[in-house]
């Protein structure tokens, strides 16, 4: 097995170029993000791009090779055809060479016909190998073609920050729970991978369960800036303070956001409750004193 990087924009440019250079038998081992470029090498307006790892079988290799080989023996045998007279002599002394050479080139055109006809064991077992691990980046030959829709998902997901471990896995139970028709129906492959996700998230109707009668419980919202965490936080105060009569206090750390202190204080306002927005660790310490920290 010999192995090769290929860099380019999107990892179709490198899966396109890696078919045009090898064939169908190369593999794709791993891939990574790189940087191109930069203002004197300081990494500033240096370009992403995708470089793939890839396994090429030694036939294959090898073929190339004989490819270029055969393509020299070709073009000195063509020579023959433009030969002067004053070079009969010269090609009097060399007819046992040219003999020689073109028993070289049916010789190279059989292993070739060999390579084409014959299964690749070599490749077979490394393509096996790979495909074992139950990757969707790097399957290659299997049932799942690169444009179906099981792929395009775990792709997807993998730009949008999921790490590719977790995003395999899931793909793994999406096909579990597919027939192999409904692996191609962009419909079904959604709500199955919807379906497994909601099956991941826990979820409690009550906030407040486990916590005494006079105990005070403080839950945190964390997440990336556009997930939802401030309407949240509005929702369920309201439902627990308009509806439900418990005194609750709203807390903001979100310093980095503009106007977020701003848009939680007015819902705060708006319900009639305590807002705290924390400013700085040396004040963030007093409105949680005597509070259970939980987790949300």
């Amino acid at each position: 097995m010999e192995f090769a990087k290929i860099r380019g924009k999107s990892y179709q440019d490198c899966l396109m170029e890696m078919k045009m250079k090898y064939g169908s038998e190369a593999t794709v081992i791993s891939q990574t993000v790189v940087t191109e470029g930069g203002v004197m090498g300081t990494g500033l307006l240096a370009k992403k791009m995708i470089e793939i790892q890839i396994g090429i079988p030694e036939k294959q290799a090898s073929r190339e090779k004989i490819e270029r080989k055969l393509q020299d023996l070709k073009d000195l045998l063509k020579q023959k055809s433009y030969a002067s007279p004053e070079r009969k002599k010269t090609l009097q002394t060399l007819k046992p060479l040219s003999k020689t050479l073109e028993e070289k080139e049916i010789a190279v055109e059989e292993e070739i016909e060999e390579i084409t006809t014959e299964p690749d064991r070599v490749g077979l077992s490394f393509e096996k190998e790979l495909l074992d691990k139950n990757s969707f980046l790097r399957r290659d030959t299997s049932t799942v073609r690169k444009d179906s829709p099981l792929i395009r998902l775990g792709e997807k997901l993998v730009r949008e920050g999921m790490s590719q471990s977790y995003v395999e896995e899931i793909i793994s139970k999406v096909e579990e729970r597919l027939s192999p028709l409904d692996q191609g129906r962009n419909h079904a492959v959604l709500e199955r991978t919807i379906e497994i996700l909601k099956e991941r998230v826990s979820v409690d109707s009550d906030l407040f369960r486990g916590t005494g009668k006079n105990q005070r419980k403080v839950i945190f919202f964390v997440g990336p800036t556009g997930s939802g965490k401030t309407t949240s936080v509005a929702k369920l105060a309201a439902k627990y303070f308009l509806h439900r009569g418990k005194s609750v206090s709203l807390y903001t750390t979100d310093n980095y956001r503009i106007a977020a202190i701003e848009q939680l204080k007015r819902y705060a306002d708006t319900m009639g409750m305590p807002f705290y927005p924390v400013k700085d660790i040396k004040n963030s310490r007093k409105p949680w004193l005597g509070m259970v920290p939980s987790s949300f």
